[in-house]
């Protein structure tokens, strides 16, 4: 059996108790650091991991140029080796521990290389006055199995979750944190959506974006103090507004371009002239007075004179 990594110039050693059999040489994640075991380790035993120093590992089937940060993937293609069982690399999305960096460069198809552990200057991670900086593209992991994923591109910053339901908390229910977003906030993308709920203070009230509905939600009150335009010239929609009474509303019906009504239309004590339009004529004149009557026939305003 080949040795994923081994000791070429030993250091510093940290103890450990494995949680499961560990194979030596399998690079392991200790204490924010990369670890590798010299001898193979039983389930419940205890011993020491290499966590300086350089090591001899095998790689995956790409050049290294010394100084390139090196990642350890669990899963990775061993050039020459039996794919899947693990091997280095400097392609950080498949990377699943920090090792170190490159000390030598090393071609494609060469077997293994040369990793400095625990060790960033000249690479990624940079550390200024008691500041940690990340360079674009390092990706910051967090939980046993590496659960979620931080990074920054160059161009925009990513969160990533190993399962869907893993939900992103600022704060905790005893201690909310004031979050404010300054730039355009996008949730999902064309065609694939997300839920986007708004609690109030109140039980039960909120306003939601339903993904699955394609359509917004508001269980409470809601207060416009703007111009409020629904669709656009030549492309309208219904908007209809419920009573108190079964059966009574008012509908403007975008595709009859008709306003329906079902119950009482008040239009008050005066109606100024061109204010209404009635019977299909516009700008029918009410006078000072407002008419006698209004009539409701299938939905159609008509105003009788006194």
């Amino acid at each position: 059996m080949s040795v994923k990594a081994q000791a070429y110039k030993a250091g510093e050693k940290i103890d450990i108790t494995a949680g499961s059999d560990i194979t030596a040489g399998t690079p392991q994640s200790v204490c924010g650091l990369c670890g590798i075991p010299p001898n193979d380790i039983d389930s419940g035993a205890s011993d020491a991991l290499q966590i300086e120093g350089i090591v001899k590992v095998q790689k995956v089937n790409e050049a290294w140029t010394a100084g390139d940060t090196i990642w350890y993937d669990n899963d990775g293609d061993p050039y020459n080796g039996t794919a899947g069982t693990g091997a280095a690399t400097k392609t950080v999305a498949n990377g699943d521990i920090l090792m170190g960096i490159a000390t030598a460069d090393a071609d494609a198809t060469d077997e293994h290389g040369y990793v400095l552990l625990n060790r960033f200057e000249n690479a990624d991670i940079l550390e200024e006055s008691g500041d940690i900086s990340l360079l674009d593209g390092v990706y910051v992991k967090f939980g046993t199995g590496n659960d979620v994923t931080l990074n920054f591109d160059g161009t925009s910053m990513e969160i990533e979750s190993a399962a869907a339901s893993t939900p992103l908390l600022i704060g905790a229910d005893a201690k909310l944190l004031n979050t404010t977003l300054k730039g355009t906030f996008t949730v999902g993308k064309d065609d694939t959506g997300h839920d986007v709920k708004f609690f109030g203070a109140t039980a039960s009230k909120y306003w939601m974006w339903d993904e699955s509905a394609d359509k917004m939600i508001v269980v409470g009150d809601s207060q416009f103090t703007g111009t409020v335009t629904v669709g656009v010239d030549d492309t309208g929609h219904d908007v209809k507004f419920f009573g108190a009474t079964t059966g009574k509303y008012m509908l403007w019906d975008e595709s009859a371009d008709q306003l329906v009504i079902l119950g009482t239309a008040d239009l008050g004590t005066s109606c100024e002239a061109d204010a209404y339009t009635v019977g299909g004529v516009a700008g029918a004149d009410f006078g000072p007075a407002a008419p006698a009557s209004l009539t409701v026939v299938k939905g159609i305003v008509t105003a009788a004179s006194s």
